[in-house]
């Protein structure tokens, strides 16, 4: 079938078992998840937001600027960058490739029908159709990772422009916005791209210096994304040929670093190469998990007292330490005084927590990374119960005040009610099947429970809160002992 005949079949291409008959409406209303088919249902790794979320924010789920993959293809909203792609980005990637647009486009036409698999939802396009837009997208992706790793991308408007690139940042983390990141790999090996086109990364003519080259080019890379290079090869230039297993293990693709190169803003965060990247949304959770695993409670708490109440009952909050090249659990309850433990009236714990950020762009990457764990990770769902947890803490400013005291939460929004809705407003609608934390809230419950451990806290706060305060009442306790005791011998041996 040649593309005008594709064109008036008017024909919807079928993906994740999901019938062709499926009706799509005209105007690009995303509706609630389409539910696949049982013998697919596990390819699928792109979904549709669930409409009890979207209710939420629209916003946060749907592009503002650029369009990628069929959900949203088509959008009149979108059509600026359209052309932009084509005529510019997808040009300019062919120039960094040795193969042509038949050749990018035969690779594609391979391998449609799994990438079709990966969307659950039906897609008004037809396959040819499907099939340039696939390439279109993907050469964008290829070619602006590139130019953002890059030394020199003045020439880029996108790039030089810091506000168009977050929000087109933030456009390719969305979920419906998604391509599958396993074609992407085998697509960017297959075309043989060259860092630095205009100035070529490596310049030497003597193959040993250009190979030593490169690799020092790939060690500073590795070492910005706290990964370690153990290729013995160039890897900006060729294919890695190696064949053992181990260091295939500890050694990511070019494309996964120009990845994590341009989505993430901490060096500091490690990924496990191991783990298999569904696609961006995917990898941007990853970039924030923990390596200690998810752990199966023995209760079920589901309720935790504000940090206004449990700091009354002497719980401490504190950032939780961070190894160099690891993420810290996302929450752990310890013993402040670990020798005091079987004293009742002067036990202690400390409840850590890492650092939680809120800036401009945390709601959208939360609420997007959440709707990712409902519908493709339920009985994994770190980020969601780490959300439900920071949200059980903050009931009002009072309690965000505490947290941003303590260090754990960095307000850069600059308003605390602001602040406080969108940590509250985050857990609306969010099912959450495990519950990680429930063996240390009901720990923390039964500490604040206690009525011992309010009364002592409330000793201290009041008599104690600082110097000045505990050294005057340290003078008046000795004041009273002394007066006490003169009353009572001018009483008795006068």
């Amino acid at each position: 079938m040649d593309k005008e005949e594709a064109s008036n079949s008017s024909t919807e291409i079928q993906c994740a078992g999901v019938p062709a008959s499926a009706e799509v409406l005209e105007k690009e209303e995303p509706g609630p998840i389409n539910i696949p088919e049982f013998d697919n249902w596990s390819k699928c790794v792109i979904f549709r937001v669930p409409r009890k979320l979207r209710d939420s924010n629209e916003k946060a789920y749907t592009p503002h600027l650029v369009s990628i993959g069929p959900f949203h293809h088509g959008n009149k909203a979108l059509n600026g960058m359209e052309s932009h792609k084509k005529n510019y980005y997808f040009k300019q990637f062919c120039v960094r490739t040795d193969k042509n647009e038949t050749h990018l486009m035969s690779f594609i036409r391979e391998r449609s029908d799994k990438i079709l698999d990966c969307y659950a939802g039906a897609i008004k396009l037809d396959r040819v159709d499907f099939e340039n837009m696939v390439l279109i997208d993907a050469c964008f992706i290829f070619e602006l990772f590139s130019r953002a790793f890059e030394t020199r991308h003045n020439e880029d408007y996108i790039l030089r422009t810091p506000c168009l690139l977050e929000e087109i940042r933030l456009d390719l983390l969305m979920l419906e916005n998604q391509i599958p990141f396993v074609f992407l790999e085998e697509l960017y090996n297959f075309s043989y791209p060259r860092l630095g086109p205009r100035q070529s990364v490596c310049t030497s003519n003597n193959q040993g210096d250009t190979d030593q080259e490169c690799c020092n080019i790939n060690i500073r890379l590795l070492n910005c994304l706290a990964v370690s290079c153990n290729s013995s090869g160039c890897i900006s230039c060729k294919k890695h040929e190696s064949t053992d297993e181990e260091n295939q293990g500890q050694q990511p693709s070019t494309f996964l670093m120009l990845a994590i190169n341009f989505f993430n803003k901490s060096p500091a965060s490690t990924l496990d190469v191991k783990k298999k990247i569904r696609h961006f949304t995917d990898l941007v959770r990853q970039l924030r998990l923990p390596k200690d695993g998810i752990k199966t409670p023995k209760h079920h708490v589901t309720h935790l007292y504000s940090a206004t109440k449990l700091n009354e009952a002497g719980i401490h909050f504190a950032r939780a330490p961070q190894r160099k090249g690891s993420m810290p659990p996302l929450a752990r309850v310890k013993e402040r005084r670990p020798w005091c433990k079987y004293i009742p009236c002067f036990h202690s714990l400390r409840l850590e927590l890492p650092l939680f950020k809120i800036e401009d762009s945390t709601e959208c990457i939360l609420r997007n990374v959440i709707a990712l764990e409902q519908c493709l990770y339920p009985f994994e769902a770190f980020i969601c119960n780490y959300v439900f947890l920071i949200s059980e803490l903050i009931d009002t400013e009072k309690d965000l005040e505490i947290l941003v005291e303590n260090k754990i939460i960095d307000n850069m929004l600059g308003s605390n009610k602001e602040a406080t809705d969108l940590v509250n407003e985050l857990k609306h609608n969010m099912s959450i099947v495990q519950f990680t934390y429930s063996d240390e809230f009901k720990e923390l419950n039964d500490f604040y429970g206690r009525w011992y451990n309010k009364a002592k806290a409330k000793l201290i706060s009041v008599y104690f809160k600082d110097l000045w305060t505990g050294s005057s009442t340290v003078v008046g306790i000795f004041v009273l002992i002394f007066t006490t005791t003169s009353t009572i011998k001018s009483l008795f041996f006068s």
